[in-house]
Formats: structure tokens, sequence, C-alpha cells
């Protein structure tokens, strides 16, 4: 079973299938980032059970795919706060991490386990109005077409403006340090940051919110967490001298 879906679902792998929205058709403008799902899953048993994943846009419109990974989720919510708008509340997997792969890949289809794959259109500034089908095909080890479905996208004549709403995240340098052992501020460290900035960019981000001081969160009581905060501190006889 293979179904296009709005791009705010989640699969959750003991759901159905047919309980998710079907997505057939929508509007974007030129310039604007289209995202949707295609849920999958199989009631066949004693069948191989990767499929080849096949994807193409009538007009080429330029897209990119990722696999939607379940991740351990142990503490959903807290137990004395929390309202009615969680999805769900128990420990378990959560449809979260998204994992790029290319186009032609074989992908597990798992009996009686809804699975997802993200996809993202990227609709080109200069991109023709008109309509634009996006073709989604599992095809067999035979390379026939086992399933298949389809999203039709109707490009406005009319270009996203930019955006100038600030949005922005939380930024600690030293959570890089720590996961990857580096020195902090050396140019290894600054090439991770580098990275981690150019992706934050990439997914909407347009400001970076840094802590000038290293901030004593998440820190147990008696210890220390890694230094990295923008200003030096000086103990002086008349207190404390700061050298931005």
């Amino acid at each position: 079973f293979l179904k296009a879906i709005p791009g705010y679902e989640k699969c959750f792998m003991d759901q159905c299938i047919d309980c998710k929205p079907t997505l057939t058709s929508d509007t974007v403008l030129r310039g604007e980032e289209y995202h949707f799902e295609v849920a999958y899953t199989t009631t066949e048993t004693g069948h191989d059970p990767k499929c080849q994943l096949i994807l193409d846009s009538d007009g080429g419109l330029p897209f990119t795919i990722e696999t939607v990974e379940q991740i351990p989720v142990r503490v959903p919510c807290y137990h004395n706060r929390n309202d009615d708008n969680y999805l769900r509340k128990e420990p378990g997997l959560y449809p979260d991490l998204l994992v790029p792969i290319e186009n032609g890949a074989r992908i597990f289809v798992v009996h009686k386990e809804l699975r997802a794959l993200y996809v993202t259109v990227k609709v080109p500034e200069n991109a023709a109005p008109g309509e634009y089908k996006i073709n989604i095909r599992f095809k067999t080890n035979e390379g026939i077409t086992h399933v298949e479905t389809s999203v039709t996208l109707r490009v406005i004549a009319a270009t996203l403006p930019k955006q100038d709403l600030k949005v922005t995240e939380w930024f600690h340098c030293d959570c890089i340090a720590s996961y990857y052992e580096l020195e902090v501020f050396s140019e290894k460290h600054w090439s991770y940051i580098e990275n981690y900035i150019r992706t934050a960019v990439e997914n909407g981000i347009n400001m970076i919110l840094m802590p000038v001081f290293t901030p004593p969160l998440d820190t147990p009581v008696g210890e220390e967490r890694m230094d990295v905060q923008l200003v030096d501190i000086t103990v002086t006889d008349d207190g404390y001298a700061f050298d931005f």
C-alpha cells in the first residue's frame, strides 16, 4: 500500500495507512519549498521486503527524499505537566529523524508496519506556471511497478516574497565540541560550527541565538559545563573585569 499524505502528518509504526489523509494536489508559489510525505506498508507475507523507490517529476521540478526514522522516546511528556495536544504520551518509537536517500534506492517495506518518506520539492523562482505531476513508484526486483501514486502541484505565476520574519533557535557550541570531542574554538571546531549554521539556514533559520555566557543549564551541582562563552571574565580586587 502506498499513499501520498500531507507533510505535517506523523506515521507511527502501529498505525494503519487508511487513517492518514490522502494528498492528491496542492498549489505552490515560485521559489517555495513544498513538503509532503509518502506513507507505505504491506499486508503481504513471504515477499522480498525491499522495493526500489522511483520518483520523477513532469517538468523537472527538483526534489530531495528522506526516510523518516523511528527514534526511541523514553519521556514524551511530564506526567504532571502536559495537555491534550500531545500525539502520544507513552514511551515508544516516534517518527522524527530524517535520513537523506537517493532516488532509486531500495527500501524496506515491512509487514503491517507503517513507514514514511519525506519529500521536499524546491520550486525554482523562474518556474513556468502550470501543473507539475510528481510520480512515486515502488518497483520489484524484476523492475515491475508494484504500487504507485502521484501528487500534482500547480505553480502560481507569483514569486514567494523574501522572508523578513526572524526565525531563531539556541545554538550551543559546547554541545558540538563535546559530542565530536573537539578542542573548543579550534579550526576543526569552527568548521563543524559552520556546517551546523549552514544546515540551519537551509532549513529556514535566519538568526542564531548564541549565549554570551556559558549557561548553567543541565549542569549537576558541583560540576561544570564546558566553557564556550564569548566573554573573558577576570576576578580583580574591585570585583570583576570583562573582555569582549
